[in-house]
């Protein structure tokens, strides 16, 4: 491992940038055999992606999980989380901080899935790269910088995903049996398994429960169209898969913390 290295580079989003989808906000590389965060709650999403070495993370005070060279985990905005190199050998770290009303949809597509926050991405030399040109992007200060910067990211999550789906394999055919809804047994079917086993083996690949998964990701769903001025809540709500908006909304303020309204008031502001 290298000498010491910190380096990292801060946006400066305009306000209309900032209604972007997605917004990247700072990036940075990192050598270093010190690098520790503990007890932080920050109101984006972090990426960050292992280059080598290893070290640990954990997410609302659960067990620390072990990440090593080839790793990308996302730490969701608004969640406690601590992580930290190993202090012996220390790890290289490429980062992005985003936020954007389709960040959370975005994510999940690349395969961080309810409990899933880690995405292992192999050898494959893309994500690095896509990384690397989000801080140039954001280091240019071009007037167009952030728009690069913005397409780059959501880039970086399309590479993760093929990294996912080359890796997971049967893994990645029970999430798709899931995403096309319907009952347990229809997914199960489409999967080829029996009830028993795809529940087994959907918990093992994803860390959760199909119906969790899917709730999470109508979710996210629900949040990209709400940022639609045109699209009523209700209509947000039947649009994501929510047959009942009444029980939408009351699953969205209790994920949320927030009516759907009042999000997309705060997280979703009209031009002007």
């Amino acid at each position: 491992m290298a000498a010491e290295t910190w380096h990292s580079v801060v946006a400066a989003p305009t306000a209309e940038e900032r209604r972007l989808e997605v917004v990247p906000l700072q990036a940075g590389h990192f050598v270093s055999r010190r690098h520790r965060i503990h007890g932080r709650r920050i109101p984006d999403d972090l990426l960050m992606l292992v280059l080598a070495g290893g070290g640990w993370y954990a997410v609302d005070g659960g067990a620390p999980q072990p990440l090593s060279a080839g790793d990308a985990v996302l730490l969701p905005a608004g969640r406690r989380h601590d992580f930290a190199c190993d202090p012996q050998g220390g790890w290289e770290v490429l980062w992005v901080h985003f936020q954007g009303a389709w960040a959370a949809a975005l994510a999940r597509c690349a395969g961080f899935a309810g409990d899933r926050l880690v995405v292992r991405t192999g050898g494959d030399g893309e994500p690095a790269e896509r990384l690397h040109a989000i801080i140039a992007r954001i280091s240019s200060r071009a007037p167009h910088a952030q728009l690069d910067a913005a397409v780059e990211l959501t880039a970086l999550l399309v590479a993760v995903k093929k990294c996912d789906c080359a890796r997971l394999g049967e893994d990645a055919r029970l999430i798709a049996a899931v995403e096309r809804g319907g009952g347990l047994p229809e997914m199960a079917a489409a999967a080829g398994l029996s009830t028993f086993h795809f529940l087994r083996r959907f918990k093992r690949a994803t860390g959760t429960t199909p119906w969790r998964y899917l709730t999470e990701l109508r979710l996210a769903r629900a949040k990209a169209l709400l940022a639609d001025p045109g699209q009523s809540v209700a209509g947000a709500a039947a649009a994501a898969g929510f047959a009942d908006p009444a029980y939408f909304s009351r699953l969205f303020r209790r994920r949320t913390g927030q009516t759907p309204r009042d999000y997309r008031s705060t997280h979703c502001p009209l031009p002007g």
